[in-house]
């Protein structure tokens, strides 16, 4: 199916039918928001995960150049200003947004934005910023690149993990092992993340933290000078519908009150954590659900990020339960024009 569709992107942009199609998109309560996690420049002895790679550098260039070319984008707070009925979105609405908000992001992706006049919104788990962790995921998958055993017992999890010899092919193990772990309760989560940094017997090289961190809060600070705008990822990245009241009040409120005290601008938008719902779940796990959507409102926010594909509607959709575009380092260039002309043909 990949295939075809990128043959027939192909063939609608040679014909003209793609330019045709943005021109004619005209209305004004619908938006297209990309959603990205990271911007590197190459993969070369990269040790992460690379579906978490959303764009070289290079790529991500021309797809800000085209959105700032043939698209309209908008700041979050322009958003906000549509859901509550203050404005109309313009035409051929896009809005760039960054999952996580690795240090690569003020690296890479914010002279591209400035360059292009592209403004995006960074949503960050709170409790990482300026700290040396990795994000748990993360750190999986960079623990089994460097662990030089050739296999281990996961007891927490009831896992036994073989590991082959080449360290890229180990990353295939590791997400297995996440994939466990994103089902696995945000209890037993925890105890099987401290198994693994102990079995693993694994200390990561300092430039691999160096690389792969999270932003610390001066860099934030940064972003909102440079016009973008900083929403919230929860506290510590958990599967927000797994944890009890107390916990998932905790998560919602805390990251929002970090954000406001350490950039001094208001949060009022949330990117729920493996944001999808039993409707769509790429993990398995359902990340959001009503319960975190009242959680989500009773806490001040106004506008919620889930990974569910699609165009938000606002007229249509809950604005706390927005859909977006997910950006895949292997898109081409006129299918990535394609996703955003004829979103309802290409997602």
């Amino acid at each position: 199916m990949r295939g075809k569709k990128r043959l027939l992107a192909s063939l609608l942009a040679r014909s003209g039918v793609l330019r045709l199609a943005r021109a004619a998109t005209g209305s004004r309560s619908r938006i297209t928001v990309l959603a990205y996690h990271r911007v590197l420049p190459d993969l070369v002895d990269f040790s992460g995960d690379e579906e978490l790679v959303s764009a070289l550098a290079t790529d991500f260039r021309w797809q800000m150049e085209f959105i700032s070319a043939a698209c309209r984008p908008i700041t979050a707070d322009q958003l906000l200003a549509a859901v509550r009925g203050e404005c109309e979105l313009p035409p051929r609405a896009v809005m760039v947004t960054f999952d996580d908000g690795c240090v690569d992001s003020i690296r890479y992706a914010l002279p591209v934005l400035v360059d292009c006049g592209v403004p995006a919104c960074f949503f960050v788990a709170s409790g990482y910023v300026s700290t040396p962790d990795l994000y748990w995921f993360d750190e999986v998958v960079h623990r089994f690149y460097y662990c030089d055993r050739p296999r281990f017992r996961l007891d927490t999890l009831a896992m036994d993990v073989r590991l082959p010899p080449e360290p890229r092919l180990r990353k295939s193990a590791a997400l297995e092992v996440l994939q466990a772990l994103k089902l696995a309760g945000n209890g037993r989560r925890l105890e099987a993340l401290e198994e693994i940094r102990k079995v693993s017997g694994v200390a990561l090289p300092a430039a691999v933290i160096d690389a792969n961190r999270p932003m610390t809060w001066e860099e934030l600070r940064i972003l909102v000078a440079r016009g973008m705008s900083i929403g919230s990822h929860s506290v510590t990245h958990p599967v927000l519908a797994e944890l009890e009241d107390r916990r998932l009040c905790s998560e919602l409120e805390d990251s929002k009150l970090a954000i406001e005290r350490e950039t001094s601008t208001a949060c009022h938008s949330i990117a729920y954590p493996l944001g999808g719902g039993k409707e769509y779940s790429v993990s398995g796990a359902i990340a959001v659900d009503e319960r975190v959507r009242r959680f989500a409102a009773q806490a001040g926010y106004e506008v919620g990020f889930t990974y569910i594909p699609g165009i938000a509607r606002l007229q249509q959709d809950d604005p706390l339960l927005l859909k977006r575009v997910a950006v895949e380092r292997y898109l081409t260039r006129d299918e990535f024009a394609a996703r955003l002309s004829m979103p309802d043909l290409f997602l």
